[in-house]
């Protein structure tokens, strides 16, 4: 009897050992945890909430390539709101670098990077950022790269706009934080070497709500230009986030703010906000004013994957995407890449050198991601947006009305 009963178990025990080697075992495989920092609340949240969703598309899209060829491998990605808060996303920072997370997609915002930065160099943390565009954060040797390029380019492609549309005075009202600050410096620069200047503008502290007082100087201020200069010539250049939508508002209150065509920046295209009922007042302001924003477009040879792409996150969220959605999308597939190919013990050394190396040759939904000396992508052509009436004087949709194509240094207009 008991020789039978030492038996029954010896089988029970093999059996159980052949099922146990026959099933996927999930317990000794290596995850990749990627931190994703994106701004879901607050003034960039239009770009937070496409970015989301086109880190979700990514995410599942990496764990079919995975289950095809990496099986050893799983992918953790922890979404984290900044709230498009620097302070906040230090804070999240800080959280998840103590659970254990060394590669992060974001921030997104230049002011949010800029504030992290310390952190991330000292605790050896990378940073894969999809629209931090601040010329000052352009340094070698640090543990940032941005997949897009600086302003240095935005400004180039702002400038060409501005000769073409025959602008003789520029006249600025921008965020006070690094990226207003390096972008008004940029496009300074640029209009010396062209037939337009900069007259004195206005900054506001990016926490402002009530726009009235700072629109009633800065109407002064186009008043005071037009003593001097045909309407035709001047324009205003808004470099804001989401809160362009309430400046826009209050401006059309304003008569002289009224006569001059306005320009406004990356940070700002295809904003959500202008599109809702409640802001019809700003929607229509901007397409009297001829408001166009330029931004970063996608590669031409990339077009049917970015579109596609596109298409996804728009039935997704109910709104228009924009480029850094696309670029958080290919941040996520470099940054899985890099780990693949640097190990996911490897130091911070390593996985720099394996981040250069895979963003050359990864070519994904904005084309090829090849960064250069200091970060940053190589180079792109930039889409201006406006504003149009969709199904009547209520409703509103963004357009692209012109591309400025870098490499010929010239705008051609989209009809």
């Amino acid at each position: 009897m008991t020789k039978i009963l030492i038996s029954a178990l010896f089988l029970l025990a093999l059996l159980s050992f052949i099922s146990c080697s026959e099933s996927p075992c999930d317990c000794d495989r290596p995850s990749i945890t990627i931190g994703a920092l994106l701004p879901l609340s607050g003034s960039a949240s239009s770009i937070g909430e496409s970015a989301n969703v086109a880190l979700e598309i990514a995410k599942k899209e990496i764990d079919e390539y995975i289950a095809a060829y990496k099986e050893d491998y799983e992918l953790k990605l922890v979404i984290a709101d900044t709230e498009t808060n620097p302070e906040v996303a230090l804070q999240k920072m800080k959280e998840l670098s103590a659970q254990g997370i060394k590669v992060f997609v974001g921030p997104f915002g230049s002011g949010e990077v800029q504030f992290v930065k310390q952190f991330a160099d000292e605790n050896d943390l990378l940073i894969l950022s999809p629209a931090s565009v601040a010329i000052s954060l352009a340094i070698e040797g640090d543990n940032i790269f941005r997949f897009v390029p600086s302003d240095l380019f935005l400004a180039k492609a702002i400038t060409r706009y501005c000769d073409n549309e025959s602008f003789e005075r520029i006249i600025p009202l921008y965020r006070d934080d690094v990226w207003g600050n390096d972008m008004l410096s940029s496009l300074k620069n640029e209009l010396i070497l062209s037939e337009s200047t900069m007259a004195d503008g206005i900054k506001y502290n990016p926490t402002t709500s009530d726009f009235s007082q700072i629109l009633s100087q800065l109407n002064d201020i186009v008043a005071a230009e037009l003593n001097s200069n045909p309407t035709s010539e001047v324009s205003i250049f808004m470099a804001s986030y989401g809160e362009g939508t309430a400046i826009l508002e209050e401006a059309s209150k304003y008569a002289d703010l009224a006569k001059v065509k306005w320009i406004g920046s990356s940070a700002y295209a295809l904003e959500h906000s202008i599109l809702s009922p409640a802001n019809n007042a700003a929607a229509t302001f901007a397409i009297d004013r001829d408001f166009v924003c330029p931004i970063m477009g996608y590669d031409e040879s990339s077009a049917p994957k970015a579109e596609q792409l596109l298409v996804q996150i728009s039935q997704e969220t109910g709104n228009k995407a924009n480029i850094y959605s696309l670029t958080a999308y290919d941040a996520l597939w470099v940054a899985v890449y890099t780990v693949f190919s640097a190990g996911t013990d490897a130091n911070i050394v390593t996985l720099k050198e394996k981040l250069v190396i895979e963003a050359v040759k990864y070519t994904g939904a904005t084309g090829n991601t090849a960064l250069n000396a200091v970060g940053d992508r190589v180079k792109g052509d930039y889409d201006f947006w406006g504003l149009e009436y969709d199904n009547g004087a209520t409703k509103f949709s963004w357009v692209k009305v012109a591309r400025y194509l870098a490499e010929q240094d010239e705008i051609v207009e989209i009809f």
